[in-house]
């Protein structure tokens, strides 16, 4: 959905209402259906439910 803004402030309103919603209203399946800030107030490791699709690095004693 496009919207536009009548001005600066109305556009930083509805920006942080998304971030509310975003991090504190909608579960996320990645997070086993906790919203991320239930998330990061949980203690122990949480089953990781996504995909790393970046290799690791590999350090070589060359590159030291």
């Amino acid at each position: 959905m496009e919207q536009k803004f009548i001005d600066f402030k109305t556009a930083q309103q509805c920006v942080a209402k998304a971030i509310i919603i975003y991090n504190a209203l909608r579960p996320h399946s990645s997070c086993d259906m906790l919203t991320p800030q239930m998330a990061h107030l949980q203690t122990g490791k949480l089953k990781r439910h996504w995909k790393n699709y970046y290799k690791k690095k590999e350090v070589t004693m060359a590159a030291l």
